[in-house]
């Protein structure tokens, strides 16, 4: 997991009340849903379909490039360049989707704990000068993506 993700959940452990704790975790969890993710990495994606439009026309250059020329080993290289940059952008992309879903099992299993400590007395429910309703719970949607 990233130092940014554990610092927010750092800073989530030590909310003074249950309504405070809710209502920030939402907005973690919300950041770290796989929507959002996807949405936040467009320029990631940019890359993958880059690498893989290379890979095309490295893999055709190959094909039907005559055997002995130069011009089948310069496309010999472009697959290998496409086949390097598609495998490095996956595997960034493998990375951040397993950070999100760290990060949104966290949430959950924070929330929980909150929960019951809440339930136990330990926690306070509200601050006194809270306004509105209380916030759902946090894991009330729990393995979802949306």
């Amino acid at each position: 997991m990233r130092r940014r993700s554990r610092r927010e959940l750092d800073r989530l452990a030590e909310a003074p009340t249950l309504a405070d704790f809710r209502s920030d975790a939402r907005a973690v969890r919300n950041d770290h849903l796989t929507g959002a993710v996807i949405l936040d990495s467009y320029f990631t994606f940019g890359a993958l379909g880059a690498g893989l439009v290379l890979l095309l026309f490295g893999v055709y250059g190959a094909a039907t490039a005559p055997v002995a020329s130069g011009a089948r080993t310069g496309a010999m290289w472009l697959t290998l360049v496409a086949i390097i940059i598609t495998t490095l952008v996956v595997v960034r992309l493998v990375r951040l989707m397993s950070n999100a879903r760290q990060v949104r099992d966290a949430v959950d299993a924070l929330s929980e704990e909150m929960e019951r400590r809440a339930a136990a007395g330990d926690l306070p429910t509200q601050p006194a000068d809270w306004e509105g309703p209380m916030p759902p719970a946090v894991d009330a949607v729990r393995r979802s993506w949306v």
